[in-house]
C-alpha cells in the first residue's frame, strides 16, 4: 500500500549494492535541470546510526554523499529523522542502476522498471556526484531507497504525475 508523507519528509536515500563501473546514464537536456539541489533541512538519524541527511523537499541524501558547500540552517523535527531511519531499513526488491531509467513522458522525468516516475534532475545530480548508486523500490507510490557502495544513503520520494 502507498505510503502518506507529510510534505516536508521528501525523501532520496543512497545505499550501495554491488557494481562494478559507473553506469551510463540516461541523456540530460542541461537547460531542463538543475546541477544541485537547493538543500533546506537537515535531519539527524536517532542512535546508533546519527548520521546527518540534507533534503530539498523531494529528495533526502546522508551528507557525506551530498556534500553541500552549505548545510542547512533548518532542521526536521526529530519524529522525522525516526521516520527517514525507518525507511532507510525498509525492504525495496526491485533494484537497479540509473541506465535502466527511461524517458517518460515528459521531459521533467524518468520511469523506473516498476513505472515510478524520478525527477530528471535528481537523475542529473545522482549521475554527476554518485553514478554508482543503485535506486530499490517497491514499486508506484513508495520511496526510492538509494544505495551507495552497500550503504543506505537517500531516499527519493514518489513524483506524482503521469510518468509514462
Amino acid at each position: 500500500m502507498p505510503i502518506g508523507l507529510p510534505a516536508l519528509l521528501i525523501l532520496a536515500l543512497m545505499a550501495g549494492a554491488p557494481s562494478s563501473a559507473p553506469q551510463a546514464p540516461p541523456q540530460s537536456d542541461p537547460k531542463l535541470v538543475q546541477t544541485v539541489p537547493a538543500w533546506t533541512h537537515k535531519v539527524k538519524l536517532p542512535p546508533p546510526d546519527g548520521r546527518t541527511f540534507i533534503s530539498d523537499g523531494g529528495l533526502v541524501l546522508d551528507v557525506a554523499v551530498a556534500k553541500p558547500a552549505v548545510r542547512p540552517a533548518q532542521d526536521m523535527p526529530a519524529d522525522m529523522g525516526t521516520a527517514v531511519a525507518g525507511y532507510l531499513s525498509g525492504y525495496y526488491p526491485t533494484e537497479f542502476g540509473l541506465a535502466d531509467l527511461k524517458e517518460g513522458q515528459t521531459a521533467a522525468v524518468f520511469v523506473g522498471p516498476e513505472g515510478f516516475a524520478v525527477s530528471r534532475n535528481y537523475v542529473t545530480f545522482l549521475t554527476r556526484y554518485a553514478p554508482r548508486v543503485r535506486l530499490r523500490t517497491k514499486g508506484v507510490g513508495y520511496p526510492v531507497l538509494l544505495v551507495l557502495d552497500q550503504r543506505n544513503v537517500g531516499l527519493l520520494l514518489p513524483t506524482v504525475l503521469m510518468s509514462r
